[in-house]
Parts: structure tokens; sequence; C-alpha cells
């Protein structure tokens, strides 16, 4: 037979189940609540940290690449500016004897020595009343140059030779006898009082001479010179201004490392239109083997380009110098022809030196990939021992230089490194037609340690609130038992006696 429950029994169940419940539930609620907030508040914390050390690290790339950006731009606006130097420009025309203030100046020499020669014969005639001697006038100027081999001479109104250095012209006509026609303008346009000049060819060479008329003797004063020889007296003055400028702009370029400046250009040169060095600089000192570069891609494909326009070789290996140097160049133009080349020759192991002080995290560090993936400037590597990370043994790295660097985009990407989870952080470079990138990489745990100590903080921090309302709840649920158990009881006592 089934045994009833007391009245007494079933009023402490209810009352205890009354209490005991509300603080089961309202206990499990906030537990849930509170472990289901902290787990969302400490994860968006997370990712938001996780995005700004992400941000953090493009930033400090950007910084980078500004300083490699900055430092290649001087140089190829150096480039352009030295190719329309009026220095660079005026010894090319010097040299093809077009140089028109040089040959002025010269002209202005021949001049000077026919009116030299002139005023003498005037005196003699005033203060002697009697002709110089034409052996005597002969000896006294066979030591004036004109050039290196010009002179100076005379001849009468018949073109007949009265003074010369080399005495078996004397008493010749330079018309009829030494088929001179050009004399004939000389005869025909003499004039007392002014001083003239012609161009003619002589024994196959262009030559000019400048002549003045001395009606009291009958004499043409002339001064002879070549004009190649003319040009090349001008084109060594043009060629030691442009080896001055050279020089101050080797002194005055540098970059200040360490509290040191150093030159940013390890050569500087001038490259005929043939491929000829005429002028090399190299580590400040004027080198004098000289070189022809016809051969050279470099200087075909920049004798090719139009005014304004530089070529940039990428970062290489000099043969010059074996070192690691970015080679500008740009063609030097005589009117609307290419007449040469100057070349800056980059000192490359600066960039390196630039940014090696900027440490990402702990250990990260940045570095710099070319056109093909090859490590062009880092702390381990660079074109004298050339490593490519594009190459499939760098795994997940390879596939982010391929598919992203190398395609010229910027962005932030992850991969593990011989067991190491690791950040890239990466921004396009152009380097003339190529495309680099400008690259910076850290350990994911040297930059997200704090992000991972608050969400490590707030899990242990939201695990101690639960276990806090847990024990609360109990012993909420334990005081209301005993309270429904005597309250109860209370109760069921005057109803039993009843």
């Amino acid at each position: 037979m089934k045994k009833k429950m007391t009245l007494k029994t079933r009023l402490m169940i209810t009352s205890v189940f009354l209490v005991v419940l509300p603080a089961i539930v309202v206990g499990t609620f906030g537990f849930y609540q509170l472990r289901s907030f902290s787990g969302t508040a400490v994860s968006h914390s997370f990712d938001a940290l996780e995005k700004q050390t992400r941000e953090t690290l493009l930033n400090g790339v950007m910084a980078d690449h500004e300083k490699v950006r900055a430092y290649i731009d001087v140089a190829d606006s150096d480039v352009k500016k030295l190719a329309s130097s009026a220095n660079v420009v005026g010894y090319v025309s010097a040299s093809a004897g077009k140089n028109e203030m040089f040959n002025k100046l010269g002209q202005k020499e021949v001049v000077r020595i026919v009116e030299g020669l002139l005023d003498t014969c005037k005196v003699q005639a005033r203060v002697t009343q009697r002709k110089l001697d034409a052996a005597e006038l002969s000896e006294s100027i066979s030591g004036i140059k004109i050039g290196k081999t010009g002179y100076p001479f005379i001849i009468n109104s018949k073109a007949v030779v009265v003074v010369h250095p080399r005495q078996e012209l004397i008493g010749k006509n330079l018309i009829t006898d030494l088929n001179l026609s050009d004399f004939k303008e000389v005869i025909d346009s003499k004039k007392t009082g002014e001083t003239k000049n012609i161009s003619y060819n002589f024994e196959g060479r262009s030559k000019f001479v400048v002549y003045s008329y001395f009606p009291e003797w009958d004499w043409i004063i002339c001064g002879s010179g070549y004009w190649d020889e003319l040009s090349q007296e001008a084109a060594q003055a043009s060629l030691q201004l442009l080896k001055d400028e050279f020089k101050a702009i080797h002194a005055a370029t540098t970059e200040t490392i360490d509290g040191r400046a150093e030159p940013i250009y390890s050569q500087i040169r001038f490259v005929d239109s043939k491929g000829q060095e005429v002028v090399f600089l190299k580590s400040g000192q004027f080198s004098d083997k000289l070189g022809s570069k016809a051969g050279e891609d470099w200087f075909q494909q920049s004798m090719k380009l139009h005014k304004g326009e530089v070529y940039n070789s990428g970062a290489v290996v000099s043969a010059n110098t074996g070192k690691p140097e970015m080679r500008f160049a740009a063609p030097v133009f005589q009117g609307d022809t290419a007449s040469g080349v100057v070349v800056l020759n980059l000192d490359w192991q600066l960039v390196w030196k630039m940014i090696k002080g900027h440490v990402y995290g702990e250990t990260g560090y940045p570095y710099i990939v070319n056109q093909d993936g090859v490590l062009v400037s880092h702390p381990k590597y660079d074109l004298l021992t050339p490593t490519n990370i594009g190459d499939a043994k760098y795994g997940e790295l390879a596939n982010i230089v391929k598919n992203q660097m190398l395609k010229g985009e910027k962005g932030v990407g992850r991969y593990t490194f011989e067991g190491v989870d690791k950040y890239v952080a990466y921004i396009p470079l152009k380097v003339g037609g190529k495309t680099y990138s400008v690259s910076a990489t850290c350990p994911v745990e040297e930059f997200l340690r704090l992000a991972n100590k608050i969400k490590t903080e707030a899990g242990n921090q939201a695990m101690t609130a639960g276990w806090t309302i847990t024990l609360a709840s109990l012993i909420m649920i334990v005081i209301g038992g005993l309270v429904g158990f005597f309250s109860s009881n209370s109760i069921a006592k005057p109803i039993t006696r009843v």
C-alpha cells in the first residue's frame, strides 16, 4: 500500500521549490549572459587590436617606403638636371666645334692678335717713316700661335704672300699659285679700319682667317687657324668646367647616416655618343681608366630616350665597383641629336643603412625585393648573396610574394616560416619601369602580445565573475531552502494539530 505524503512535507517541498527555483533560474541566466557578453567583448576587442596592429605594421612600412622613394627621386632629378646643364651641353657643343661662346672667345683672341700687328705697323709708319722689313717682321711673329698650329701672315692687295712662317710660301699668290679662290673675298672686301673674317679649306682641313687692311704699305694682315684646333681648346676648357660640376655634385649630395654625411653617388660619368667614357668620377676621384660602354644594354637604351627621359637599371652589382648600385642615365642633346649620356650610380647599400634602424615588434625588420622577388635590401641577404623569396621552397611567403608583392599590391599577409607564425606588410615601389616591394616582417606573437594579454586577462576575469555568480546562487539556494523549510514547518504545525 502506497504511503501518502504528509501535509507538512508537501508544504516544505512547495516552499523550498518556490524559493529555490527563481534563484537557480536567475543565477543560471546571469552566468550565461556574463559568459556570452564577456566572450563577445573580448573577441571584438581582440579583433580591433589585431586590425590596429596590422595598420601599425603597414604604416611603418609606408615610412620606410617614403625614405627609399625620396632617395631614388633625388637621383632621378639630378641626372635630368645634369643632362641639360650648361657645362655638359657646353662640352658637347665645344667637342663638335659648335660652342658659340668659346668660338667667339677664340675669334676675339685672333682679332686681338691681328689688330696688335696692325698697331705695330701704324706705329712704325708714323715714327720711322719707313716700311717694316719683311724678314724682321717674320721673325717677330714666328712665335705667335693661334690654336695649336695656326699663325699670322701678311699678303698684299694682289694676294701675294709678303710675310709667312713657311718661307716657301713667300712670294706665292694665294689665288693663282695655291688655288685658294676664297681669298678673292679678302681682296675684294678689304677696308681700312675694319677687321673681318672668312672660312676656307686648306690642305684638307677647315680654316678661318681674320684680316685687316693697312693701306699705307698695301698690307692685309691676317690671322689664320684651324677650326678643329680652336674647338679642341674650347673643349678642354669646357671639360674642366664639366669636371668641376661633377665634383661639386658628389660633394654636395649626401645622406646623413648615424650623424655622418655619406655621398650618395659612387660613380658619376659622361659617355660620348660612341660609348666612350670621357669623364669618370669614382668615389670622389677622377679615374684615368676610361673604357667603352658601347656594347652595354643600358647605354644603347639610354641613347634611344627622348629629351627629359631617364633610364633606371634598378639595383644591380656594378662591374666597376663590385657593389650594389642603381644606375641612372639620361641622354645629352645637341639640338635634336643625342650626343652622349650622363650617368649617376646611386649607392644602393645606403638604402639598408637608412631603414635598418626601424625595428618591428622586438625582432621584426624591413626588407626590399625587386621585380623578380630577389632580396635587394635585407639584414642578411643582398645582391652579393642573391636570394629569391618567391621560390616555392619559401612556402606561404612565396605565394604572398608572387601573388601580391610582385603584382604591385599593398597589404598585410600572414604566413608560417620555420615554425614561426609571422605577419608581412608590403607596399609597391616604382623603380623606372620595374615594380619593387618595400616590406616588413614580424612574429605575430610579438605584435599581438598586448592583445593576447588583454584577451587572457579578460577571460580570467569573466571566469572569476562567473564563479562568483554561481557561488552567490548556491548561497541563495541554501538560504532559500532553509527559509522555506522553517516557514513551511511553522505553518504545518498548527494545521496538523487541528
